[in-house]
C-alpha cells in the first residue's frame, strides 16, 4: 500500500485520514556500519528502538531526506560549506524519535506507537542512488557516493533483527522518497524474508516533488545521476510521461511523479 503526502511541516504529520499529529519522542540508539560509509568516509548507520527484537510487532523504518548534489562542482562546494551533510562524525548515540516514531498513542497513528522504530540517517547526498566503492580516487576531494549501498545495508540489518514482524511501514522523507522508490525490490525481498506478505508492507512517501508531472532535469544533471547508480527503471516509472526518455532512456534511475505512476498502473498502488 502506498500513501502519498506533500512534504511534512516540521511539527506536523498528515496521515491517511488527514489527522494533524503533534510531535512526541521515543529514544532510538545508534548502530554503526563499517561496510559502507558516509560521504567523508565516516561509518554510516541506523537508529533503532529497544523493541527491535521483540516478536510480533509492527516495524516502522524512516529514511531521512536532506537534498543532494548533482555535479562534481556542486558536491565539492557542498562538502566544503556543509560537511556535516556528508558525515556521521557528530551523530549522537541516542536520538528522540518524532512524529510517526512517537511512542504515545495520542500522538501517533494506527497503533504505531507500539511499533519497533528505526531511523536511517542520510549522509551521502546522492538521493540513495550511489553505488561507488568506498575507496576514494587518489587526490580526489569528492565525497563517496554509496547511498544505494547504505540503503540496502539498512534493510538487510532490519531483516536480520526483526522477529516475526506483524507489518513493515517504510517512510521516505523528502529525497528519502527517491531512495524508497528505487529500492522497492529490496524492500519486498526483505519483507518476504521476514515472513511478511506484500499486503503487510506499507510505503509512505512524504515528498513535495511527488505531485509534479515530471522532473525538470537538464541533460548534464540526468547524466550525472545515471553515472552514480546501477538502478534500472522500475515498472511504475514511465519515461514518456516523465519527460526524460530522450535523456536517460531505459537507464532512468528514479521515478518521483505520482501522476506518472498512476497513469502507468493504478492497480499497483
Amino acid at each position: 500500500m502506498f500513501i502519498f503526502r506533500q512534504h511534512l511541516e516540521p511539527m506536523l504529520l498528515l496521515v491517511a485520514a488527514d489527522i494533524i499529529v503533534p510531535l512526541c519522542f521515543a529514544a532510538l540508539n545508534l548502530q554503526q556500519f563499517q561496510e559502507h560509509h558516509c560521504g567523508d568516509g565516516t561509518p554510516s548507520g541506523i537508529y533503532s528502538s529497544s523493541e527491535r527484537n521483540v516478536p510480533n510487532l509492527d516495524h516502522v523504518i524512516v529514511f531521512q531526506g536532506g537534498g543532494a548534489c548533482w555535479s562534481d562542482d556542486d558536491c565539492l562546494d557542498k562538502i566544503e560549506k556543509t560537511p556535516e551533510k556528508f558525515s556521521s562524525r557528530n551523530y549522537p548515540q541516542t536520538i528522540k524519535g518524532e512524529m510517526i516514531l512517537s511512542e504515545y498513542a495520542s500522538e501517533n497513528v494506527d497503533g504505531l506507537e507500539n511499533a519497533a522504530k528505526w531511523f536511517v540517517p542520510y549522509c551521502s547526498q546522492d538521493g540513495y542512488l550511489g553505488v561507488e566503492t568506498d575507496v576514494l580516487k587518489d587526490g580526489s576531494q569528492l565525497p563517496r557516493r554509496t547511498g544505494s549501498l547504505q540503503f540496502a545495508q539498512a534493510i538487510r540489518h532490519w531483516a536480520s533483527n526483526a522477529i516475526r514482524p506483524s507489518r513493515l511501514v517504510v517512510v521516505g522523507i523528502s529525497i528519502g522518497a527517491m531512495g524508497v522508490l528505487n529500492h522497492l525490490q529490496e524492500l519486498e525481498s526483505a519483507a518476504s524474508s521476514a515472513g511478511l506478505k506484500m499486503t503487510d508492507l506499507v510505503i509512505i512517501l512524504d515528498s513535495g516533488i511527488l505531485s509534479a508531472h515530471h522532473i525538470g532535469l537538464d541533460s548534464a544533471t540526468a547524466s550525472y545521476i545515471s553515472s552514480l547508480t546501477s538502478r534500472t527503471m522500475h515498472p511504475l516509472c514511465y519515461e514518456k510521461n516523465m519527460g526524460l526518455g530522450s535523456l536517460l532512456g531505459k537507464s532512468l534511475p528514479c521515478c518521483l511523479s505520482l501522476t506518472c505512476m498512476l497513469a502507468r498502473n493504478q492497480d499497483t498502488l
